[in-house]
């Protein structure tokens, strides 16, 4: 496959992409827990697309692996006819890689507060509490919820 650097949607055209976003047989997994299984989807150019879906029904993380802010942990991703991830470090350097709702969730944690009591808090569903946490763990690189908490606080994260 030939890769093209595009500067906008328009380009597209002219590049010979009828599909701006390409997705096959995508998974996403936190340790044991599958967030996204077997997703496959394209939208064309010019076309309005939504994801919709309950709460921990993997939106939120299959747009992130879109943007190239997570990594695939199976399937295939194009977006303009490349592959969103190689971008994703020089995109976050210096900056939280942390959703709004990840640091709200890891905030709490921080504070001592348990699954139940965030999702109380949040308005969210437990599930839900754990999968925010599940993705702070994974983006910082830490290997459970409390290095999690000391890393995004010494980078000014929290």
């Amino acid at each position: 496959m030939e890769a093209r650097q595009l500067t906008d949607v328009a380009d597209t055209a002219t590049a010979g992409l009828d599909d701006v976003i390409e997705v096959g047989g995508l998974r996403q997994r936190y340790g044991g827990f599958e967030a996204v299984r077997d997703v496959s989807f394209t939208v064309a150019r010019g076309e309005i697309f939504a994801l919709l879906g309950t709460n921990g029904a993997g939106k939120t993380t299959t747009t992130e692996v879109l943007e190239g802010f997570r990594p695939a942990s199976g399937g295939t991703v194009r977006v303009l006819g490349l592959d969103p991830e190689p971008a994703a470090p020089a995109m976050m350097a210096g900056e939280s890689p942390l959703t709004a709702r990840e640091r709200d969730a890891l905030a709490l944690a921080a504070q001592g507060a348990q699954a139940g009591e965030i999702a109380a808090a949040l308005h969210l569903t437990e599930g839900t509490v754990r999968n925010y946490l599940s993705a702070a763990i994974t983006k910082l690189g830490a290997p459970n919820r409390i290095t999690a908490i000391r890393v995004a606080q010494e980078k000014g994260w929290l």
